[in-house]
This record gives C-alpha cells, structure tokens and sequence, in this order.
C-alpha cells in the first residue's frame, strides 16, 4: 500500500435503492461547517429522489442482490463450525453451469466462487468469501479495454443486531484489474466498515 484515504460518512438506507450517504470527515479530519451544510442539503434532496424511484420497484423481491446470489450460484455443503459464538453452516458455491443472466448484478454474482457462512438457527447469511473464476467486463465507455480478472475479491460479513435482525458490518472489495493503455496503475482496495446503527423515520421528506 502506498496510500490510504479514510472518509467517514453517515449512511441513509432506502428501500430498492442505493443509500443516501452524507461525508462527515476525511482523513480524519471533519468537514468544514459550510461544506458539511451543503452535504446535508445535497443529501435531503437525493433522498427525496430515492424514495421516489424506489416506489417504482416495490414489487421487488427483499434482498435482492442476495437473492440473485442464490439463483445464480451451484452449491454443496462444506462443513459446519462455530463462528463468533454461532452454530455455522458453510456452503461452497461455484457458477451455475448453462446460467444466463439477465441484469448486471447477476453477470457479476454469476462469476463468483467461493464459501457462504449461514446461520444454522436463523439461516441469515452470515458472510461471503467469493472470488471472481473468470474475466468480467467492467461497464463504461472504455468496456472493451477494462476487465476485473480471476482472483478479484469481495468479502462480505454480517453481524446479528437483534432477534433475527441481521446487518453488514464489512465489506472488502480487491480487485485485480486488466491494465490497458486507458487505464494504468493498480487499482484500489475498498474497505467499508458499518457501525453504530440506529433507527430513523424511513417517511421523513428531509434527513436534516
């Protein structure tokens, strides 16, 4: 590593939509009075957005990318063990072979193998450890030049809030990409780390 960036945000979630997320500090250090009024102000409005877009697609099924995990994936029972205190069962997954996937998220998840930590009690998913098997195109007008390659990583862990209330407290993504003229330099690692959850009013127009 020959540098690190560490920002700090609060985190809005919002139903079949990306969340709404506000800087607080960077490298540790907070943001200015005005640019953090202006963060708030611009988060009021894309949460107003957000909400709108997402009644669109409430027929969704919950969980959706978790689900498209599921369907996408072939899997077999590796071993059971004990993971921070919890009966664990851990399944290992590869892509389904004849698979054709339809939206983006499932052309991603479709490539993945690794293990998935379950829940034996409440059969919450309690981490992913998956890597990409194959080449995948990167989207973007310069595709055809950029690919994540076998061996990218993403690792994903949840933690047990509450009764049957489960929520991401890491995510880590490393991707290993194809360098190209366009795109040079190794690409960064991404760390996210979630923490002290609270409930707010998911009908509120305004967060601030």
């Amino acid at each position: 590593m020959k540098k690190e960036t560490v920002k700090v945000f609060q985190v809005f979630p919002v139903h079949h939509a990306m969340p709404v997320m506000v800087l607080l500090s960077e490298n540790g250090k907070n943001l200015s009075s005005a640019r953090l009024a202006d963060e708030k102000a611009r988060a009021n409005n894309e949460w107003r957005k957000r909400k709108k877009a997402s009644r669109k697609v409430a027929g969704q099924k919950e969980q959706g990318e978790m689900l498209s995990f599921f369907q996408t994936s072939e899997f077999s029972m590796s071993r059971t063990e004990k993971y921070k205190d919890r009966d664990i069962i851990v399944l290992s997954f590869k892509p389904r072979d004849n698979l054709k996937p339809s939206t983006d998220s499932e052309k991603f998840v479709s490539k993945l193998e690794g293990e998935v930590w379950v829940d034996a009690l409440e059969k919450s998913v309690v981490k992913v450890d998956a890597r990409l098997a194959e080449n995948y195109k990167v989207g973007g007008v310069l595709s055809f030049f950029s690919f994540l390659k076998p061996g990218t990583s993403l690792v994903i862990e949840n933690s047990r809030l509450s009764d049957e209330l489960w929520v991401t407290t890491s995510v880590k993504f490393a991707p290993l990409q194809k360098v190209s003229f366009f795109a040079k330099g190794v690409p960064d690692v991404q760390i996210q780390e979630l923490s002290e959850y609270k409930p707010f009013d998911k009908e509120v127009d305004s967060l601030y």
